[in-house]
């Protein structure tokens, strides 16, 4: 059999949801949002940037038609893409997301740009609506421009702030609904390297001493696959431009999901927690709570942690079979047998 990463949600065809566009389709959330979509017999053009490794091996999945187009040109699409009348726009993609990139202070503004950008082109091309991944750290941003010294994420996020604000102003001014998904930790599959749980994780498996800071801060790990289903509904049951937080339910400290990862791999490594550092940026409670798009679309994530964590520990274990069957996708969203 070849690889699979599990459907656990309600199968079948959308009554609202029958044709997307969408960018960032490549990334990490893009990949499964992509997967869930095919899974549901959506058509899906996907927007990708001339030079990517991926378009050859899009192009041969059923469903999915792949449109050449960079971000710095996005709001020119109508020009590149001769379809009309998605039910969808997604924006996912977002360059420097993580890592020493967010320092770009001008590849952010770019981001920016190219979000606000995505507004316009989804009126262009007839969308209903536009779907965008923000981060729920955006709320930090008070705490970020008071602050007497840098942090490390600030550009990034403040970046994603003005994005948000500029997008929703732009709704406005084109009559669009536009639908802003913020969320904490992304956890899954084809997850960077770099991320904190994945490397965590990562080094556990080989029993790796660990230093942390502080971690006494709020947390919240969702696993990808709930997260895609949660844009999904907003997608599908949303009208009107609202934003959107989309987690796990499952909020604790830091330390205390570390310290739980632990006991689920049964790792002998070393585990130090140190102080907090000025880029500990606090999180509130109730930036955290699922009310809203539970009221709103009956959202109820189904991964647990212990499960995510499991998963991870099954892909990072046999990586180089997951990755040689990553796009050998068939048209319903599973991997084909091999």
């Amino acid at each position: 059999m070849g690889m699979q990463i599990h459907n656990i949600y309600t199968k079948g065809g959308s009554f609202l949801i029958k044709k997307v566009i969408m960018t960032g389709a490549t990334g990490f959330i893009g990949y499964h949002l992509l997967r869930y979509l095919l899974d549901k017999n959506i058509k899906i053009w996907v927007i990708l940037r001339e030079g990517s490794q991926e378009i050859e091996m899009l192009q041969k999945i059923p469903n999915i038609n792949v449109i050449i187009c960079s971000l710095d040109n996005i709001s020119q699409i109508d020009d590149i893409c001769d379809e009309r009348y998605f039910d969808v726009f997604f924006h996912l993609a977002w360059e420097g997301a993580s890592g020493e990139l967010r320092l770009q202070y001008k590849l952010q503004m770019d981001n920016a740009k190219w979000t606000a950008g995505c507004v316009e082109a989804a009126k262009k091309l007839g969308c209903k609506k536009i779907v965008v991944t923000g981060t729920v750290c955006e709320k930090q941003m008070d705490e970020i421009v008071h602050n007497k010294t840098f942090v490390r994420a600030s550009n990034y996020l403040l970046a994603k702030d003005f994005a948000r604000t500029m997008s929703f102003n732009m709704s406005k001014f084109f009559d669009i609904p536009l639908i802003w998904c913020q969320f904490y930790h992304p956890i899954g599959v084809f997850n960077k390297k770099n991320q904190l749980i994945t490397n965590t994780v990562e080094k556990m498996l080989k029993d790796e001493t660990l230093v942390f800071g502080s971690c006494e801060s709020l947390f919240d790990i969702i696993n990808v696959n709930d997260l895609v289903y949660g844009m999904y509904l907003l997608a599908d049951k949303v009208k009107i431009s609202n934003t959107y937080y989309i987690g796990s339910g499952d909020i604790r400290r830091l330390k205390d999901y570390l310290l739980n990862i632990a006991e689920i791999i049964g790792t002998k490594s070393k585990i130090t927690f140190g102080d907090a550092t000025k880029d500990d940026l606090l999180i509130d409670e109730d930036w955290l709570s699922l009310y809203r798009i539970q009221r709103d679309t009956g959202y109820k994530p189904h991964w647990s942690f212990e499960n995510s964590i499991l998963e991870l520990t099954t892909w990072l274990s046999d990586e180089d079979k997951y990755n040689l069957e990553r796009w050998n996708l068939n048209a319903s969203g599973g991997v084909c047998d091999t």
